[in-house]
């Protein structure tokens, strides 16, 4: 990540079981290897997918602030 010049990076895992989707993000500084925030969230089914992600990004990004 540093050669690409990035300062953080996002890590985490997607889990589905039946219709329900399950993510759970960190957001990482590079520099120090240490999480600065991290946001969890689910989906009822797929059509809402793009909406937890949408979600996720945002509990990130206030919590970086």
């Amino acid at each position: 990540a540093q050669l690409a010049g990035a300062e953080y990076l996002v890590l985490g895992s997607v889990s589905h079981q039946g219709q329900r989707i399950e993510a759970d993000l960190r957001l990482v500084k590079v520099s120090s290897g240490k999480a600065v925030a991290a946001a969890s969230g689910s989906a009822n089914n797929r059509t809402r997918l793009r909406q937890l992600a949408n979600d996720l990004v945002a509990k990130l990004k206030k919590a970086r602030l």
